[in-house]
């Protein structure tokens, strides 16, 4: 969340710059030029501090920020080229995402990079040079949000920690389209492949987390954001699907997207019949772990069925199993149970059945305090892998196309499924043979089931 979190990156960066040609002077890491601060008060760029070039000389050092991904900006290589000492000092105005933007250096190349054109163009950040434009934007927006919240947003939640959740559609009202687009370009900067989202679209929602400071001032700031796309689900209900989730720097380990979370599924259980069920794109780890624990959370809330179910199967199918049956035959969920975390709780069952396995563990190894609970278990984890793999191939095969000549220069091109072995298409195996990478040691990657008994383990330590 901070600067030195990133010091590992940096340092990996330095020693790739480090053997450019060039010089690396003149090609530094792009997690050391920009840095970002969320300021409450909107004045404290007008004070002159334009040739600090230390956050230490600044006078508040722990409010400098790094952003985690910069390769959507300056390319794949994260590298800021062609200045001496550059640095990117960025302003946000905490509430309304407004920015203001300092560059700063020794020196500059005549075919240095472009920075002004990659935060405008490549970033899509809005900002300012002049201090006093900043201070004037900062509070004209906030004038503008303080109406248009409490008409065009609804109120999802309030929580005791004083964080507010609120929902609108950015299609539907002018000015919150005006401010999700300040925020678009923060998942470039904190989510490795996020891309800006058409908030034109009446599909799209947003959901905001409010904070509001303690004391007198009340202040209020945007601890976080998410935004979620209604598809079509046929005959005529809705899917919903999570796109992104960003809890911002100061206001991570809070909870704040566990309850934007626990909002959209809130939502989506008082549309009754409406929504089939909440799906995420591509989560992260990190992500997908807050996700299985808190789903894991409300189903024990909800009811004691999903629990029971669980403790009926494992105990009636623990004789078999001792026989020498394969676990995964026996302690698979029965559709009945899939349909019901889907009708009820609005989960899908692919997410049901990783959050099933922690329901296995918890019943078999910590109530029925089973020997070989986690052979047990591991049998399950193995089968749902191999299965999804499965799927996985399937679906990249049946995109595949292929080429058939006919004669003459007609030809026809179809979907072909790839049955050969990998790299063996009929017809390649001279390129197949080139390409080979005989004689080079493989690179050793990690057993995606040893991966998924840790995680369990690590979550069987914190329910």
């Amino acid at each position: 969340e901070t600067c030195g979190a990133m010091a590992d990156v940096r340092e990996a960066k330095r020693a790739r710059t480090d053997g450019e040609e060039d010089g690396s002077a003149w090609v530094v890491p792009a997690e050391d030029v920009i840095r970002i601060r969320f300021v409450e008060d909107e004045t404290c760029v007008l004070r002159d501090d334009a040739n600090r070039r230390d956050s230490e000389e600044d006078g508040d050092a722990g409010s400098w920020v790094c952003p985690e991904f910069t390769h959507q900006v300056f390319g794949q290589e994260e590298v800021v080229k062609g200045y001496e000492e550059p640095r990117v000092d960025v302003y946000l105005d905490d509430l309304t995402l407004c920015a203001f933007v300092r560059i700063s250096y020794k020196k500059k190349l005549d075919d240095a990079d472009d920075i002004e054109h990659a935060l405008k163009e490549t970033l899509g950040l809005e900002y300012s040079t002049d201090p006093q434009a900043f201070v004037d934007a900062v509070r004209r927006k906030r004038a503008i949000l303080e109406e248009s919240l409490p008409r065009d947003a609804k109120v999802c939640a309030s929580l005791e920690n004083g964080i507010e959740i609120l929902r609108f559609k950015p299609s539907e009202s002018d000015d919150l389209r005006d401010w999700h687009d300040r925020m678009q370009p923060m998942p470039l900067l904190y989510i490795d492949g996020a891309n800006y989202i058409d908030n034109c679209d009446s599909r799209w929602d947003v959901y905001v987390a409010i904070a509001r400071s303690e004391g007198a001032s009340k202040h209020r700031s945007l601890a976080g954001f998410s935004t979620l796309y209604s598809f079509f689900a046929y005959p005529d209900r809705r899917r919903f699907r999570v796109s992104q989730i960003l809890s911002f720097p100061g206001h991570r380990r809070c909870g704040i997207a566990s309850s934007i979370l626990e909002a959209i599924y809130s939502d989506a259980s008082l549309s009754s019949n409406k929504v089939v069920d909440v799906t995420v794109e591509d989560p992260s780890d990190s992500f997908q772990w807050l996700r299985e624990r808190k789903d894991y959370q409300r189903i024990c809330s909800f009811s004691p069925f999903f629990s029971k179910v669980v403790r009926d199967q494992a105990q009636n199918s623990k004789q078999m199993i001792d026989n020498g049956i394969r676990p995964e035959t026996l302690l698979l969920p029965k559709r009945e149970v899939y349909d019901k975390a889907q009708l009820e709780l609005k989960m899908h069952k692919l997410q049901f059945r990783k959050v099933w396995e922690i329901l296995l563990m918890k019943e078999i190894a910590g109530s029925l305090k089973w020997s070989n609970a986690n052979d047990v278990v591991r049998a399950v984890v193995k089968c749902r892998l191999a299965n999804d793999e499965e799927e996985k191939k399937l679906k990249e095969a049946s995109t595949q196309k292929q080429v058939f000549e006919t004669g003459g220069s007609e030809f026809f091109m179809v979907k072909a499924f790839n049955v050969c072995p990998s790299g063996m298409i009929p017809g390649s195996e001279a390129q197949a043979q080139d390409g080979s990478n005989e004689g080079e040691p493989e690179e050793e990657q990690a057993d995606p089931v040893d991966l998924r008994m840790d995680q369990l383990s690590e979550i069987m330590t914190k329910l």
